[in-house]
C-alpha cells in the first residue's frame, strides 16, 4: 500500500480451507510501502493477538515484514495433523482411519523399510467415511507394512 494506513477498528475475517502452513510461516496480508505510518489495529486484535481460520491459528503482529506490514505467522500446526489409527481384526483385515479434515490428507504404505527413500505407494481416495472418521479397510499383509498419512 502507499501512503498511510489507517486500520480503525476493521473486522479481520480469516478463511484458509485446504492450507497447512509450516510452523512459523509468514503471511504478509497488509505489506505497506516504505516508512509510511501504521496506525490502529484490527477490531479487538491487539499486537500479537492469536486470530483463528477455521482450527489454523496464528500470531497477529503489526510490526511484521519491513517493521511497518501486517502479518500473520502461523502456530500451533501440530492440531491440523491427524492421528491415523491401525487396528488389525479378528477377520484378517486392518483398519485404518483417520478424522476427516479440510486438509486433503492422501493414505501411504510401503513394505520396504530398509531402503532410502522409502518407497511409498498411494492408496488412492476417495476414502470411505462415517462422518466422524475417513476409513480404509486392507487385507492383513503378509510381512510388514507401515502405513502413513501425507499431504500432497
Amino acid at each position: 500500500m502507499r501512503g498511510n494506513v489507517t486500520l480503525g477498528n476493521a473486522a479481520l475475517v480469516l478463511s484458509a480451507t485446504g492450507l497447512l502452513p509450516a510452523e512459523g510461516q509468514q503471511f504478509v496480508i497488509i505489506s505497506n510501502d516504505r516508512a509510511d505510518a501504521l496506525t490502529g489495529t484490527f477490531a479487538g486484535l491487539p499486537e500479537g493477538a492469536l486470530v483463528s481460520a477455521g482450527p489454523r491459528q496464528f500470531l497477529l503482529t503489526y510490526e511484521g515484514g519491513t517493521g511497518n506490514d501486517v502479518v500473520l505467522i502461523a502456530i500451533n500446526n501440530a492440531l491440523l495433523r491427524p492421528t491415523l489409527s491401525i487396528q488389525r481384526t479378528a477377520t484378517n483385515t486392518v483398519v485404518l482411519s483417520w478424522p476427516p479434515s479440510d486438509i486433503a490428507w492422501c493414505l501411504h504404505a510401503t513394505t520396504n523399510l530398509a531402503s532410502a527413500p522409502m518407497p511409498w505407494t498411494e492408496l488412492p481416495p476417495p476414502y470411505a467415511s462415517n462422518l466422524t472418521e475417513c476409513v480404509v479397510i486392507e487385507p492383513v499383509p503378509s510381512g510388514s507394512k507401515l502405513y502413513r498419512l501425507h499431504y500432497p
